[in-house]
């Protein structure tokens, strides 16, 4: 991710720094569980839509996906991402479906269902923990 916040074009799967990105995972989720107890829950929806539309935590999440027991196991719609290539590439629909607000469509030209929300599970899932 660079300074700006965009997406590089040429994200590269291996190329990423995981322990960094873990931690600033973890750290964005220890802010909001901070804010709730604290009572501030404007603060942690704020933080709580930053984590879900960071680069990390799609990483992440597409990681979680495709690391696990069942990462051979294909959803419903047939897909399964083994290759670096195929995940690379599963983390920039999650980065771009921000865009489609206007366009309720414009998520089944991305991708199909049930992958869409098994990696929306996960980013949700980040944001509880």
């Amino acid at each position: 991710m660079t300074s700006t916040g965009t997406i590089p074009y040429m994200l590269e799967w291996h190329s990423i720094n995981w322990r960094k990105t873990f931690r600033r995972v973890r750290r964005l989720q220890m802010r909001i569980a901070e804010a709730m107890r604290e009572g501030k829950r404007g603060k942690a929806h704020a933080l709580k839509r930053i984590l879900t539309r960071s680069l990390g935590a799609a990483c992440m999440a597409v990681r979680r996906v495709t690391e696990n027991q069942g990462k051979k196991t294909p959803g419903v719609d047939g897909v399964v991402w083994s290759t670096p290539k195929d995940k690379q590439e599963a983390v920039v629909p999650i980065q771009t479906s921000a865009l489609s607000r206007n366009d309720p469509h414009m998520l089944s030209r991305i991708d199909p269902p049930s992958v869409l929300f098994n990696r929306a599970q996960v980013l949700t899932l980040l944001c509880l923990q």
